[in-house]
């Protein structure tokens, strides 16, 4: 895509994510998406790229992995790489769930992510974002079915969950 990188050449994020836009469901296809992240990035920041960078994680984690395009972000990616019970570019699936688990301030952002119902670690996510509006509610009934799902979904990410309730003021535990 020529005019694609003209776009980047050039600076204008805002073109290049036009251009991505044209591309027939540029959601569901891997590089088309890193092109529409990495525009986002350009034109919004880290904050502005949220929620297709989870969708770059679950649909192409390699692509995701390869692109962590922020400073923070990368501090996270080795710390995901530190603490996250699993192995190899397969586990960056998980990656926007346990970014949850450690930044909770990001459901808002992370909740605007397109969810691929098929794969646990993309419903992971807007689960993690109920579970944490249940707890902010107190509502205790609610949050065992939820926790209890979330350790069905993956047990080492609900061990990081619960690891991490302590740096969060959590009513009714």
């Amino acid at each position: 895509m020529p005019y694609l990188y003209g776009c980047w050449r050039a600076g204008d994020g805002a073109a290049a994510s036009e251009a991505v836009e044209r591309i027939e469901s540029w959601w569901r296809i891997p590089a088309p998406l890193a092109w529409m992240t990495e525009a986002r990035y350009r034109t919004g920041g880290v904050d502005g790229a949220w929620p297709l960078l989870a969708e770059l994680a679950w649909l192409a984690t390699g692509r995701f992995a390869a692109l962590l395009p922020d400073a923070s972000l990368d501090t996270l990616h080795r710390r995901f790489d530190a603490e996250f019970p699993g192995t190899g570019e397969e586990e960056y699936v998980w990656f926007p769930a346990w970014l949850l688990v450690v930044k909770p301030a990001l459901a808002g952002r992370l909740g605007e992510a397109r969810v691929q119902r098929d794969q646990a670690a993309s419903r992971a996510t807007p689960l993690l974002c109920e579970i944490l509006r249940r707890e902010h509610e107190g509502d205790r009934h609610e949050l065992v079915d939820l926790r209890q799902e979330l350790s069905r979904l993956h047990a080492g990410l609900f061990d990081a969950y619960m690891a991490n309730m302590a740096t969060r003021k959590v009513p009714h535990r």
